[in-house]
């Protein structure tokens, strides 16, 4: 780190004034000078001393933001209320365990402090208070989310895949073992004990998943590479493709990488598969009879009815993985073009956003002043149809709610009354968000400050309270604090837009114009002819010349932040669509090389039954036959398995049941496909056995 970090005099109130900056923020707007140490800067209108720069490395623990400036947290020794005695009902603190103590005593602490705080808010605010806790978790777990089970999926689909792959190599090395019993029989007779044979094989067997894997590891770190990349900022706002990669691991993908602990995992993981795939087949062959390989090593090798057992059930057993996979599969792609045909409520096209915020203690009327003059510059930016400011964009958690009555009688107490989410807007937001203007009609200019209080309600707010007719109904909102009810009238109802996720489900939602109830937090949307992000220059100046003093920051599309919220879901679904069509492909390829095996040894009678009079297309059915039996078997398996296993994407699914039989069909019809298509080349070319030839050959 370059200066020092934050002195405890400074961090508390009325503190000196100093600034930390980022690393990233003092390459791009510093050119890196490290006599930025001990300058003042400018920020929000204070002067702030630059006291450090924070390394490389430094990742800030909030997966929804990324500073470039920090500041000690100006707060009163007792944080139960800020400085207009508004309790503080958010705080995120980052604490390190002392030994010994456990998450759950953590947690329990915190429980007790949080009853002990609440004794301090006013009436009022107590309903603020109710079901609110401290939640204590890892910051692992707060930094890539609660993706314990999506992970655990994934690595279940991996196990298979590699069940199938390590299922495919034991029954070639099985057909191999027999081919090469004569060799191992000399090699006795010649002097080599068993443990020596055991070893010959395993090498063998150990230097082909050697080069396996050295080949993945290839792979794994050029995958580490990109995602690390994905990790770097001007490429996530201009590539959908970085927000898929960093899906997983959030702000955690600067640090992935193929370390010591994944070449050792690897490497353990070939050797163990070598050994438990690889020990059967050598220890088959060292026990070889001597005198009986010897005395058929001039002829046609054949497998016993052991092996020919064995190589079936490994068969059924890839099969019914692959079916596994392929359900699982079906059933994540149902949901997610279930989520996608369910509707958004916005149109994502051709819309360029962007956020400003304002100082937090910032007059309300400068507030929409700055808002006042920053739209007519919006607007004038060729190309653009409609520009807006709002409180809130599609997809973001909304924390502003309000509590609502209705009715001129006596009202409920404040903790049991109803509230509903809250959103300012400009008069363009919904032109410049695409959301359907159902009923009424949208803000405009004269909904100011002095006219009568207005709002505009989606359609859930419509269902729940008014049985869908909300249209010019009266109703009272918290508009200036919890125990102070403003009447207020629904001049339209919009479509339901999603606001936390498109997996969420749907809250009533008040809209209500930006000059009556203005807030610092500001989102630029522009809708345009152009291409979205070619307006991000001119946007920029457009909130220069309304305030130079007001920086802008996120900006993207809304194709984008679209892209990027479906980017954990998408990357599941992929990663899952990708094993279980390797396991299909596998488990294809497993069936052609048995039944290639099985109809190498048993030319001599293929060719016997044709010269006694059966068809060849007798002959063709006779091997789909048994290819079939074994095909239906590890369908079986693979549909009692997903049965079963497939309860674990209940968590996952929108709108698609677990047991979904269409999902079912699909994975056992493909699979079934793919086990024909390996097993008729073999059935084929038995068909076209030359008798003659054959026969005369054995």
């Amino acid at each position: 780190m370059l200066g020092r970090n934050f002195l405890s005099s400074e961090d508390r109130k009325g503190g000196a004034a100093v600034v930390i900056l980022s690393h990233r923020l003092w390459e791009s707007r510093f050119n890196s000078d490290p006599a930025i140490i001990g300058r003042t800067i400018a920020l929000a209108g204070k002067a702030q001393t630059v006291v450090g720069v924070l390394p490389v490395p430094f990742v800030f623990p909030d997966p929804a933001a990324e500073p470039d400036l920090y500041v000690p947290d100006d707060l009163d020794t007792d944080t139960r209320l800020n400085s207009t005695n508004i309790p503080v009902v958010m705080v995120l603190t980052i604490a390190r365990l002392r030994d010994g103590v456990t998450l759950p005593q953590a947690q329990a602490e915190l429980n007790l402090f949080e009853q002990d705080r609440v004794k301090g808010y006013a009436p009022p605010y107590l309903r603020w208070a109710q079901g609110r806790k401290f939640i204590a978790q890892p910051l692992q777990r707060y930094l890539t989310g609660d993706d314990r089970e999506p992970l655990l999926i994934l690595l279940a689909c991996v196990a298979a895949v590699l069940l199938i792959a390590c299922a495919n190599v034991a029954s070639l090395q099985l057909a191999r073992t027999v081919t090469r019993e004569p060799e191992m029989a000399l090699r006795g007779a010649l002097g080599a004990g068993r443990l020596r044979l055991i070893r010959q094989s395993l090498v063998e067997n150990l230097t082909l998943s050697s080069i396996a894997s050295v080949f993945a590891l290839a792979i794994a770190a050029v995958m580490a590479s990109l995602i690390r990349r994905s990790a770097a900022a001007e490429w996530i706002s201009n590539s959908p493709v970085a927000g898929l990669l960093q899906a997983p691991f959030g702000k955690l993908s600067a640090a992935v990488e193929v370390n010591g602990w994944v070449l050792a995992f690897t490497a353990g993981l070939a050797l163990l598969t070598t050994i438990l795939f690889g020990i059967a087949p050598a220890i088959g062959s060292s026990r070889a009879d001597l005198r009986t390989s010897l005395q058929r090593a001039g002829g046609r090798a054949s497998s016993d009815r052991k092996h020919r057992r064995l190589r079936s059930a490994l068969l059924a057993v890839e099969i019914g993985l692959a079916v596994l996979l392929l359900t699982g599969a079906g059933l994540l792609m149902r949901s997610f073009g279930h989520v996608l045909q369910n509707g958004t409520g916005f149109d994502p096209r051709q819309c360029l956003t962007a956020k400003v915020q304002r100082p937090p203690s910032e007059d309300p009327e400068k507030t929409k002043a700055f808002v006042q003059q920053l739209l007519p510059r919006l607007k004038a930016i060729p190309g653009v149809h409609a520009a807006a400011v709002g409180t809130k964009l599609p997809l973001e958690h909304i924390y502003q709610g309000r509590t609502i009555a209705f009715g001129d009688g006596p009202q409920l107490p404040v903790g049991q009354r109803p509230d509903a989410r809250t959103i300012s807007v400009s008069p363009e937001y919904f032109a410049a968000t695409g959301t359907s203007l159902l009923q009424g009609r949208a803000f405009t200019s004269a909904d100011s400050a002095t006219a009568i209080p207005v709002a505009i309600v989606n359609q859930a707010f419509a269902r729940r309270y008014f049985d869908g007719d909300a249209l010019n109904k009266h109703f009272r909102i918290s508009l200036h604090g919890h125990d102070i009810l403003t009447p207020i009238i629904a001049v339209g109802i919009v479509q339901n837009v999603h606001y936390d996720s498109l997996e969420a489900n749907i809250q009533p939602v008040i809209y209500l114009p930006f000059d009556q109830v203005p807030f610092g937090e500001l989102n630029i949307l522009l809708r345009s002819s152009v291409e979205p992000s070619s307006l991000t220059a001119t946007m920029r100046k457009a909130v220069i010349d309304a305030d130079p003093t007001q920086p802008v920051f996120d900006v993207a599309t809304m194709e984008n932040r679209l892209s990027h919220s479906l980017a954990q879901r998408r990357l599941t679904m992929l990663l899952i669509a990708a094993f279980a069509a390797l396991a299909m492909i596998l488990a294809g390829v497993g069936v052609y090389g048995a039944f290639s095996y099985w109809v190498s040894q048993r030319r001599q009678e293929m060719a016997i039954r044709l010269a006694l009079g059966s068809s060849r297309p007798e002959l063709l059915l006779l091997i789909v036959a048994q290819a079939m039996r074994l095909i239906l078997a590890g369908s079986v398996i693979g549909i009692a398995g997903a049965w079963f296993a497939d309860r674990l994407l209940a968590s996952m699914l929108v709108g698609v049941k677990v047991h979904d039989p269409i999902s079912f069909s699909l994975a056992w019809a493909l699979m079934m496909m793919i086990a024909l298509a390996g097993c008729s080349m073999p059935a084929r070319a038995a068909a076209r056995t030359n008798v003659i030839s054959i026969l005369h050959s054995e």
